[in-house]
């Protein structure tokens, strides 16, 4: 609450002219103009309490020239918007753009096996901890509450990782208790790469990993097949876009 009232207060938000002004602050009044070229990827989140009350935040991803000082220099963030609000940001950024399809692809099981393993891991070094410092009697507490928070989050974190392809957009989603959706129109990468290891080639399974002006966007573990037609395709709309990418 203290972090929201001093960055945020008296959050006003204009559009004008393709553009975002924003002005917000409490100490230190700050006033950002967002051009629509500038901004890579955005990401709208919400959690339980936030989407009760109707409620989201908006990250802008953007690009900058030169050296960055500092990381939130890149980032800005609209907080509390409403749905309204919401449908009028992505009009300006994507219009005329279906990003409520329903055709969903999930990560391979793979993904969950690998979160699994991970939590595993993490219990196991905490179990080893415990018995060094002499809190042996503390383990079986300590995993009986852990086991099923693991499996809770490890089951909902796989079932909110998914992606839908659109012809100009791909919206990547992914969060545990809060819920991130990304946005990322297809021009804007400047690079992509499959990734793959060991054991996920086994499994052909790879992570697509989308590079633009403000960072990395990844999709974990999914079909080889399904990552070449979205490595193919990405290629040939940044090839044969001629929007601005900033």
């Amino acid at each position: 609450m203290v972090r929201v009232l001093l960055r945020h207060f008296n959050l006003r938000v204009y559009l004008k002219d393709n553009a975002l002004e924003i002005y917000q602050g409490l100490l230190t009044k700050k006033s950002i103009v967002l051009k629509k070229d500038k901004v890579q990827h955005i990401t709208i989140s919400h959690n339980p309490i936030k989407k009760k009350l109707g409620i989201s935040f908006i990250t802008f991803k953007q690009a900058i020239s030169g050296k960055v000082k500092k990381k939130q220099d890149k980032i800005i963030k609209i907080v509390g918007c409403k749905k309204e609000q919401i449908a009028v940001i992505t009009d300006l950024l994507f219009p005329n753009e279906n990003l409520e399809a329903k055709n969903k692809h999930f990560s391979n099981v793979y993904f969950k096996f690998r979160l699994y393993l991970r939590s595993i891991a993490f219990l196991g070094v905490l179990n080893v901890l415990l018995v060094v410092f002499q809190e042996g009697n503390l383990v079986f507490l300590g995993n009986l509450l852990l086991l099923p928070m693991v499996v809770f989050f490890v089951e909902l974190k796989f079932k909110k990782r998914y992606y839908i392809l659109n012809e100009n957009v791909i919206v990547l989603n992914a969060g545990s208790i809060e819920t991130h959706r990304t946005y990322l129109p297809f021009f804007k990468v400047q690079n992509i790469q499959l990734k793959q290891t060991i054991l996920q080639a086994k499994r052909e399974v790879v992570d697509v990993v989308f590079q633009t002006a403000s960072g990395k966007i990844k999709i974990p573990c999914i079909a080889m097949v399904n990552a070449q037609e979205i490595y193919n395709y990405t290629l040939f709309k940044v090839e044969t876009s001629l929007k601005s990418w900033m």
